[in-house]
């Protein structure tokens, strides 16, 4: 015993000259599978492959084609949020090593109180101007904010 097959047109059992219905397909696909003890296959309503028309097959087309262009539409928006992410935490690292070689150049006089790079004759108290705004905006030494 064979297993019938999908093909739409003549009877899948070669039993008869009539076109084969859904109804028809079902009662031989319930049959098959409980003689085999298996789960019967659900049909579907669409037709098959060589059932379909010229305007059915153009909607599929046309339905492709709109995936495609939505999928290739997040796929660059997606190429463009990396991008700008990745431009965006090396503008931050150049930022944090600019940070730093400021501080680095602004240090406390360790024998008075006073800017070590402001300051000649410590006439500038610490902290200096400098210092004080990357305080003021919450610039910690560890480059982290307060």
């Amino acid at each position: 015993m064979t297993q019938p097959t999908d093909q739409p047109g003549a009877c899948l059992l070669d039993a008869c000259t009539r076109q084969c219905t859904t109804e028809c397909r079902d009662a031989i696909n319930r049959a098959w599978h409980s003689l085999c003890g298996q789960q019967p296959v659900q049909s579907t309503d669409r037709p098959g492959i060589d059932q379909l028309t010229s305007d059915q097959l153009d909607q599929l087309y046309a339905e492709r084609d709109h995936a495609v262009r939505v999928a290739r539409s997040a796929a660059r928006d997606a190429a463009k949020a990396l991008n700008d992410q990745l431009a965006a935490e090396e503008r931050a690292e150049r930022a944090e090593a600019t940070l730093t070689a400021i501080r680095a150049r602004h240090e406390r006089n360790p024998e008075a109180d006073y800017c070590a790079l402001c300051s000649n004759h410590g006439d500038i108290t610490w902290p200096c101007a400098t210092m004080a705004v990357l305080d003021q905006h919450g610039q910690t030494r560890s480059g982290e904010g307060r």
